[in-house]
């Protein structure tokens, strides 16, 4: 399991003590798959879970959520965006997609993490690269990566083993990304070098 709840008096000593448990209980063999997240240009974003002996046990677009293709909602919405731009049109809102989006995907990795007992992985994508990448509306990387570590940093799952995993007995898996200094890694999820990842 991965409780690690403690008496943690400041975001960077936190965050060490979290960063800590989490290699400790990889040591230990207690974690035993490795969910890597790709932010890619076919989709919007990508599951693989692993084995440690490197079998894959999982590949999942997170596109489609339920009955919603986002990728496509998003792309269409997009295009709908340029059009109005182009005739002077007042744009339509495309921010509550994206937070739907969002909130899917990140309930769909959190499950994903609870049910094979995962780290995840992903690519260390620079600032400079991510704000790029906003200029496309249906690229949410700075948000995914803000929520995903909100979402860690007090995570319970509604329906999910509720006697010990309620919002009163909540997991810590990160600190929020604004509060941490370490690159690598923070709680759970580590960052790798994007060269020849996808």
């Amino acid at each position: 399991s991965f409780d690690m709840n403690s008496e943690l008096d400041s975001p960077p000593k936190a965050n060490k003590i979290i960063n800590e448990t989490v290699i400790e209980k990889i040591k230990n063999g207690e974690i035993k798959h490795i969910l890597g997240i790709d932010r890619g240009e076919r989709n919007l974003l990508y599951a693989t879970l692993i084995d440690f002996n490197g079998n894959i046990i999982l590949q999942k677009a997170l596109d489609k959520i339920g009955n919603v293709d986002y990728n496509e909602l998003l792309t269409y919405r997009e295009k709908d965006n340029k059009l109005r731009k182009k005739s002077w049109q007042t744009n339509g809102s495309i921010k509550e997609l994206k937070n739907g989006f969002l909130s899917n995907a990140i309930n769909e990795i959190v499950k994903i993490v609870f049910e094979y007992n995962a780290i995840i992985v992903m690519e260390d994508l620079t600032n400079g690269f991510k704000h790029s990448r906003s200029k496309v509306e249906k690229q949410v990387y700075e948000n995914f990566e803000q929520s995903l570590t909100k979402k860690l940093s007090f995570c319970y799952l509604k329906g999910y083993n509720t006697e010990s995993n309620g919002s009163r007995d909540a997991y810590q898996l990160s600190c929020p990304k604004d509060k941490i200094d370490n690159n690598s890694q923070n709680g759970i999820i580590f960052y790798v070098n994007p060269s020849y990842t996808s």
